[in-house]
């Protein structure tokens, strides 16, 4: 269809039925109205960080003294885009409706199939707020030498009675705070030994859950705050605004008593000495590599003095050094690729070989291998276990079929062999696999032998295995049985689904583990995978568990999607033979540890493989108190590259101690705190998932549920006590206003749900999603990204004055927002939705789809939007096709359409991700009245839940 020129005015086209009436906005913060952007800054030289995706850093509503606001959330003049008319898809025939004032009751669950004309509850218009062009994003400042003293002098305003409160009901949780900056760091003068605005690591490495530390074990417990730092050590590369730099000396300078490395923090003294900021102790060089290095202030190759205040490790809170031979107990091992595939009759029939086999080829030429020392092998599995020998003109495939004593039936050179003087045979290889098992009638599957030899054959010299398994095993070790029952699910005993089926596999895991080899699972599943068992050697050895379950190799989207993820795990720039350890201050102690990994010493992660892009939290305990000003925690991660080289990333923050509880409150990092409070347990003895997952279901509800309460209750009890009606309300500081929601978030999560229709298999990859997902996958991931599609700015799919992205403006996940006639994207990082109201006009069903009408349109997933010539389908495609390059991680999110008169089912998927909607299965009463928390509330109801609980002493 040819469009005219767009008038300065909206382009309308008719609906056969009218609108759902708007409702005025009440007064909303500058952040409600901002548009984000995913897109990357523009290049820069070497190793950058890129923001987070999805989102834009927006300005948050005022905050209490002392949190200062990120320089990129600045109040900026609106760009000439803001002006251009956009082109909308309303009805035809608009009906004058009275407008109705706001209900104080909790709104119940909205069915848009229902009539569209009921009042909205809350008072809050679901019309789309304006676009503005986005900030640009500017690189993290600490903040660390901004005037100490006027800092302090705010946050002594923050006294008993003089603290900004943020009441929670009665209003919408204002979302883009989410990707706000946590709250600033603010060290007294001098307190690094350089200015430079890049001395503290970037939060987006590494983030602690409070930037001012109690002085004392007794103000933490008092605050209910749990104080542990979350890590993302090994991002993806790409652009960005933090750099990483690389020192090449090879003299690492450690102090003598502690073997921290030395950094920003540190004091120099005279004669060469300088003090640890992490122990305390002088290092006057009588230890070798403890002075301070002669080339800090001498440049041996060029003859010249040098600026010692210009190194690296003296102004970058990160930095990565180049290790020398005494960090090596041998010399770097090349990467190592086994493929173990399962080759029975139920994976040849799904498609999953086939789909495993072309993901593999389509990898071959991302593997990394820039050195050229890359080696790769095949083992293929059914009721025994297939070799290929990848030598001579052609493969030779060789069968063990006798698992009592698993050999090896070549030597290890023959069936593992290098890719570049191998290509040829193993091109051969691929392309004889795609048929060579299509008629394999073997139903079961030897999985444990098949790992075991695969084992064998990789730990010498360390490695990956990565693992394409459909079929339970069934025969041999590891051998597991059909555990699923339904009747368990939602009750106590579902729980355990959630664990081991056979202890193999952790032994396994162990024997990986000491041998630097890495597994990786991708799960094909049309009935029972498993998930929980197959999960345990990627947990302890770093690696990672892709879950498909329906899998239907005819599926071009599902084909599609496994393809995608394999050559993006594939072609990552791993790192190998790690260890990472967490150092800190006196007084402060590492005490639990969370994450894929296993803990070979007290204090000490070991990882065979490091992937890009997976989280850790440490947990921290305070000793005894502290009376140093400043306390230091510092994590050093040391890996071996695909390129060869030793290297240790170094990764250090500084944060203030304080004795004010005020100040513990303000400085929280409502993100970092949700991370831990999935983690962690009570009493700091199991965790969350674990109680999950070892116990009942409804304990892990219960410690996420007490966990917001007892906050939400300490804060009113030392912060809000003299607070007229503080009994009344709920209240909490600027920087933990949405802590409630993500903890509902986290509640009606897969991972937590109490849902009958949550199988064990899909509960259990939420629990591995949570364990590991980095923030801006974590975020996403518990309160997904919604966007209005049919009346979004003109200007939604275009680039702004700094080469970013324009993204739509962000809706709260309610089904207040839906209107009749309305398209929506929602993504959550995993997959995407487009939800099309049911009196969506037929213009839009043929400027979107292709289809006449909405009769036309076809649910279910789908590759991609149809290529169309309008602009409008031009700009919803460039916006998923951005939202999906913009992800990191493996996942390659699906699309898919949902109507709402259409499939029930992918409806009921749709509506549950609406998390501040109440299911409708669950208690229409008031929180209030509600004994226990439960997935089926409201966001209205859970803050009535939460209020309730903290009123009881």
């Amino acid at each position: 269809m040819n469009y005219p020129p767009q008038p300065p005015f909206a382009r309308q086209y008719g609906t056969s039925t009218p609108p759902i009436p708007s409702q005025p906005n009440p007064p909303m913060p500058r952040s409600a109205s901002a548009a984000p952007h995913l897109g990357p800054s523009a290049p820069q030289s070497g190793l950058k960080l890129p923001p987070p995706p999805g989102m834009q850093y927006r300005q948050p509503s005022p905050g209490p003294p002392g949190r200062q606001p990120s320089p990129s959330l600045m109040p900026r003049s609106s760009s000439p885009a803001m002006h251009r008319g956009r082109r909308h898809y309303p009805n035809a025939q608009p009906q004058q409706q009275q407008q109705q004032e706001p209900s104080a009751s909790s709104p119940q669950f909205f069915s848009p199939a229902a009539s569209a004309h009921a009042p909205q509850s809350n008072g809050f218009t679901n019309a789309s707020p304006p676009v503005q062009s986005p900030t640009p994003t500017i690189p993290y400042n600490p903040n660390a030498h901004q005037p100490y003293n006027a800092a302090m002098q705010g946050m002594a305003n923050l006294s008993m009675n003089g603290a900004v409160h943020v009441p929670l009901i009665g209003q919408p949780p204002q979302i883009h705070d989410l990707y706000a900056q946590p709250p600033s760091i603010v060290l007294p003068p001098n307190s690094a030994v350089t200015a430079a605005g890049t001395v503290q690591c970037s939060p987006r490495l590494k983030k602690c859950t409070l930037n001012h530390i109690p002085n004392t074990d007794g103000l933490l417990r008092k605050s209910k705050i749990p104080l542990a730092v979350v890590l993302n050590a090994y991002p993806s590369e790409g652009s960005g605004d933090i750099d990483i730099p690389l020192v090449v000396d090879t003299n690492i300078t450690r102090c003598k008593r502690c073997n921290a490395y030395i950094n920003p923090f540190v004091t120099f003294l005279s004669s060469g000495q300088w003090r640890c900021n992490m122990c305390g102790v002088d290092n006057d060089g009588k230890l070798q590599g403890s002075h301070v290095p002669q080339y800090f202030d001498y440049d041996y190759n060029t003859q010249q003095q040098v600026d010692r205040w210009s190194r690296p490790e003296l102004n970058y809170g990160c930095v990565e050094y180049l290790a020398p031979t005494d960090y090596m107990v041998r010399a770097p091992q090349p990467p190592v690729f086994l493929f173990v595939i399962d080759v029975s009759a139920a994976a040849v029939q799904s498609g999953a070989v086939l789909a495993s086999i072309e993901g593999i080829i389509a990898s071959i030429d991302s593997l990394p291998n820039e050195t050229e020392r890359t080696k790769i092998g095949f083992v293929t599995v059914d009721q025994a276990v297939h070799f290929y020998t990848l030598i001579d003109n052609e493969p030779t495939m060789l069968t063990v079929s006798d698992f009592e004593d698993m050999y090896l039936p070549r030597p290890a050179g023959d069936l593992l062999v290098n890719l570049l003087e191998a290509r040829v045979i193993v091109d051969d290889l691929l392309e004889r696999m795609k048929t060579m098992y299509a008629h394999n009638a073997s139903p079961t599957c030897a999985l444990g032998p098949a790992l075991q030899a695969a084992y064998k054959l990789v730990s010498p010299t360390g490695g990956k295995i990565v693992c394409m398994q459909s079929t339970l095993p069934t025969r041999g070790e590891g051998s597991l049985t059909m555990r699923e029952d339904p009747k368990l699910y939602g009750t106590n005993k579902e729980s355990t689904l959630l664990q081991p089926g056979s202890a193999f596999y952790k032994t396994l895991a162990k024997d990986c583990t000491k041998s630097h080899v890495c597994v990786d699972m991708f799960l094909f599943g049309q009935q029972y995978n498993d998930v929980a068992t197959m999960n345990v050697v990627p947990h302890y050895t770093g690696g990672k568990t892709h879950y498909y379950p329906m899998f239907n190799g005819n599926n071009a989207v599902m084909a599609k999607k496994v393809k995608e993820e394999i050559v993006t795990l594939l072609s990552e720039k791993i790192g190998m033979e790690a260890v990472m350890r967490t150092r800190t201050s006196p007084g402060l102690i590492c005490r639990e540890f969370h994450g894929h990994f296993t803990v070979r010493q007290p204090d000490i992660m070991a990882l065979p493989n490091v992937p890009r892009d997976q989280s850790y939290v440490v947990e921290i305990g305070i000793e005894e108190e502290i009376k140093a000003p400043i306390v230091c925690i510092q994590t050093a991660l040391l890996f071996t590259t695909c390129d060869g080289e030793r290297r240790v990333r170094v990764m250090t923050i500084a944060l203030p101690v304080t004795s004010s509880i005020s100040q513990v409150f303000t400085s929280a990092d409502q993100v970092a705190l949700t991370h831990v409070i999935a983690q962690q347990g009570r009493n700091r003895e199991v965790d969350a998932l674990n109680k999950a997952t070892t116990t009942k279901i409804s304990n892990g509800v219960d410690h996420i549920a007490d966990s917001i309460i007892n906050i939400s209750k300490a804060y009113a009890k030392e912060i809000m006590v003299a607070t007229a009606n503080s009994a009344n309300s709920l209240s909490i500081c600027e920087n933990l206003k949405l802590l409630p929601l993500m903890c509902l978030a986290l509640i009606k999560n897969d991972a937590f749900r109490q849902n009958s229709n949550v199988s064990s298999d899909r509960r259990a990859i939420s629990i591995i999603r949570l364990r590991t997902f980095p923030t801006d996958r974590f975020i996403p991931y518990l309160y997904p990204q919604f966007y209005s599609l049919h009346n979004m700015p003109q200007e939604v799919g275009g680039m702004d004055e700094n080469n970013q992205f324009i993204m739509p403006p962000a809706l709260n996940l309610s089904s207040e927002k839906l209107e009749r006639y309305g398209a929506y994207l929602l993504e959550n990082g995993q997959d995407m939705f487009l939800w099309l109201g049911k009196d969506v006009v037929p213009q839009l069903c043929m400027d979107l789809l292709g289809a006449p009408n909405m009769a036309a349109v076809k649910t279910g997933m789908i590759t991609d939007l149809p290529v169309l010539t309008n602009p409008f389908s031009a700009r919803v495609a460039k916006l998923i096709a951005h939202i999906r390059s913009s992800r990191r991680g493996a996942e390659y999110l699906a699309l898919h359409v949902v109507k709402e008169e259409g499939d029930q089912g992918l409806r009921g998927q749709f509506l549950s991700i609406l998390m501040e909607d109440r299911l409708l299965t669950a208690p229409n009463i008031a929180g209030m009245h509600q004994e226990n928390a439960n997935a089926g509330m409201s966001y209205y109801q859970w803050l009535g839940f939460i209020r309730a609980k903290c009123q009881k002493s």
